[in-house]
């Protein structure tokens, strides 16, 4: 068998040439023919390159010019078996002496022939030397003649492969990317992105290679490779594995305080609820731009989230990627952070008067707050025990407690929307009824 590769050029005179070249540089077989034929010819290129295989491994093994007077296995350089065939080519001897070694010893003298089709060498790997000297009738012996070649018969080790990625996720789509190979005494090797190699071929080897994976759903993708040394020792199959995930993360959202419109966290903080399917890392942060955030495993649920220190809507940005990095779009919650309470709070009890006379103890609450104010709680006892939340309004008619004539407080506290509570307000009044 004989392995090569074959060139093809257009020369000055519009003629296409065809070289094939057989592995070992030392046999070149050309065809030339005419311009006008190029698009038949690239039509049956495989087919050309076959017959020029043919061609050259048949002119290889034809017989040896007049000056050589041994060649070792059809002159080839590499071996892979240390069966070899010998020839000869010296018409007037009679008989020859064949040895490994240049001394000949304990080597008899044999008949003169053509050739042996089954020597075998010596020891083991490495450069062989083949001597051998001729005896012509007259008895005269030749100088000693010598042909070498390289017996090796281990195929190419320390095989790797490697992908130009960080990590075994790919998430590119267009499915290319670049392969480094190492393969020590390797000369030819195969890649396919199948385990059979179907209509794969050997190539020259590279120390990489640009590839295109093979199609399909997201899932598993290999590449298997193969390879030949110059003595034909072709290796066991290798393979590189990446996940192809082209599929960001779905179903994402973000939550701030449970959905409620506001948070009165006096650390100004707030509690987030985060969700998305397939998700390895998220970024959360305070602006659109995500400055100072970072990447950090995805967890469902972070506590006390800072917001800021001003108080006003805030609006908190989320992205989510998995660790094929395909990412998300950004997402968004706003939330109100309101810690301050109502202020310039007031109760005033029948316009501020300093007794009430009125028989059912019946008497009007004047309040005052800021405009953020929404409820209000008002109660006979600093306790404010049973005492219940009611919507804001300027004036509430208000009945004092207790029979006997003295002194009567009403207490009163504020809240806003969000919840925030004032401290307590009061007025007095010297309750003071004829009877």
């Amino acid at each position: 068998m004989f392995f090569g590769f074959a060139e093809h050029w257009i020369d000055n005179n519009r003629i296409l040439n065809y070289k094939a070249k057989v592995m070992d540089n030392k046999r070149y077989m050309t065809v030339c023919l005419p311009h006008n034929q190029i698009k038949m010819i690239r039509k049956y290129t495989y087919i050309i390159l076959c017959l020029l295989f043919s061609i050259s491994s048949a002119l290889a093994q034809s017989e040896i010019s007049a000056d050589v007077k041994i060649r070792i296995r059809n002159g080839d350089s590499y071996t892979n078996s240390p069966l070899v065939s010998l020839e000869f080519n010296y018409p007037k001897a009679v008989s020859m002496q064949i040895s490994q070694s240049g001394d000949f010893l304990h080597e008899n003298w044999i008949d003169y022939d053509k050739s042996i089709q089954s020597y075998e060498l010596a020891g083991g790997d490495g450069k062989k030397t083949v001597y051998v000297k001729f005896k012509l009738k007259s008895g005269e012996i030749t100088e000693v003649f010598t042909d070498d070649i390289i017996l090796d018969t281990q195929p190419p080790k320390n095989m790797k492969l490697e992908f130009d990625m960080d990590g075994e996720y790919y998430n590119d789509t267009t499915l290319e990317t670049v392969i480094y190979i190492e393969a020590r005494d390797a000369k030819f090797m195969k890649l396919s992105n199948t385990k059979s190699f179907y209509a794969d071929k050997w190539e020259v080897v590279k120390e990489d290679v640009d590839w295109k994976l093979a199609r399909g759903d997201d899932g598993p993708r290999y590449v298997f490779a193969k390879f030949i040394d110059a003595a034909q020792n072709e290796s066991e199959t290798v393979f590189i594995k990446l996940i192809l995930d082209r599929e960001a993360p779905i179903g994402g959202g973000i939550e701030a305080n449970s959905g409620n419109k506001f948070t009165i966290q006096q650390d100004r903080t707030v509690d987030l609820k985060l969700a998305a399917r397939n998700a390895d890392f998220m970024k959360v942060g305070v602006d659109e731009g995500f400055t100072k955030a970072e990447w950090k495993p995805y967890v469902s649920e972070i506590k006390k989230y800072p917001l800021g220190a001003e108080d006003g809507e805030k609006t908190i940005y989320v992205k989510y990627k998995d660790i094929a990095n395909n990412q998300t779009q950004t997402l968004s919650t706003k939330i109100i952070l309101d810690t301050t309470p109502p202020r310039d709070c007031q109760v005033k009890i029948d316009g501020d008067a300093e007794t009430a006379s009125e028989i059912n103890k019946r008497v009007m609450l004047t309040f005052s707050a800021t405009k953020d104010t929404k409820w209000v709680l008002v109660s006979n006892k600093s306790s404010f025990w049973g005492a219940k939340w009611r919507m804001y309004k300027p004036f509430l008619a208000w009945q004092l407690d207790e029979e006997e004539n003295g002194e009567r407080t009403v207490y009163v506290k504020f809240r806003d929307e969000a919840g925030n509570i004032s401290k307590v307000f009061s007025d007095k009044i010297m309750l003071n009824r004829g009877f």
